[in-house]
């Protein structure tokens, strides 16, 4: 008995039509004339019958179908800036810290956050920030009278990939007694630095990598350092332009600063694809 090519017997007297053959819906259809004759058969009603698989294709997915997807991941992404959370899920809360002991120096160094320095109004050292189970910070004064706060995580490699947390809980406020302290250092990447007026008795350091240094006016006693890379630096500081010795590097950026020695404090900027742009005023 010869088979077709979906293995169908060719029985004589079958008719075309749709049938299931090997759990297939197979179409018989009856052969031209003129493929019969190349073939050798000479009767219409000895023609043998062709098998054919109908082609199909999956039903597409309608709009109203996707409209409802897309409202709910909307809906999910509003409601993690609301609450606090990132894309993944992950849960800020809000704190607080208050310096209960005598400081001197302050150094921050924190990742893929904003600072923000203004003064503060008791006389004391007040810091705001946001932590998860994942992300916080290890804040501690040392004998020495040194307050350091750093960056902590727990993620794996995995929790990097999608959106970052909310702008809202990437923030850090921190409230200094102005004209108290002796050094401030402060660094982060991927965030701003901005500081009102204040004034130290030693030495200020602000670097960010990835974001904008601004301050109001500064006040030094012995040194100012400014890094920034992938933004800009700007701001004012208190004397004259006399009482420092300058040294200004920059890179893909305009600068209105010189290098130049003299003057009894230190100014030293650097910036990397950003521009500078800093005053003097008495």
């Amino acid at each position: 008995m010869k088979k077709t090519l979906a293995g169908l017997p060719a029985e004589p007297g079958r008719k075309p039509g749709d049938i299931q053959a090997d759990g297939v819906r197979v179409r018989l259809e009856q052969v031209s004339g003129a493929e019969a004759r190349r073939s050798g058969e000479k009767s219409r009603a000895r023609r043998p019958l062709r098998a054919r698989v109908p082609k199909f294709s999956a039903p597409r997915r309608s709009h109203a179908l996707r409209r409802p997807a897309a409202f709910l991941a909307c809906a999910m992404a509003c409601a993690a800036l609301l609450t606090g959370c990132s894309a993944d899920g992950e849960a800020f809360v809000q704190k607080s810290y208050t310096a209960d002991a005598q400081v001197r120096e302050i150094r921050l160094d924190v990742r893929d956050r904003q600072i923000d320095v203004s003064p503060s109004e008791d006389g004391q050292i007040h810091i705001a920030y946001f932590e998860s189970d994942k992300e916080w910070y290890d804040i501690a004064v040392s004998d020495d009278h040194v307050l350091t706060m750093t960056s902590a995580s727990g993620k794996d490699w995995t929790d990097y990939i999608g959106a970052k947390p909310p702008a809202s809980v990437r923030n850090i406020s921190l409230q200094i007694p102005d004209a108290l302290l002796e050094n401030i250092s402060l660094s982060t990447t991927n965030g701003d630095v901005s500081l009102s007026a204040l004034a130290v008795t030693g030495s200020i350091s602000l670097a960010s990598n990835g974001g904008d240094i601004a301050f109001e006016r500064l006040q030094v006693g012995d040194s100012l350092s400014l890094t920034a890379k992938n933004g800009g630096i700007s701001g004012v500081i208190a004397g004259s332009d006399d009482d420092f010795a300058i040294q200004a590097e920059v890179k893909k950026g305009d600068s209105n600063l010189s290098t130049q020695d003299g003057g009894e404090k230190q100014l030293n900027v650097s910036c990397n694809n950003g521009d500078v742009d800093i005053a003097f005023a008495p």
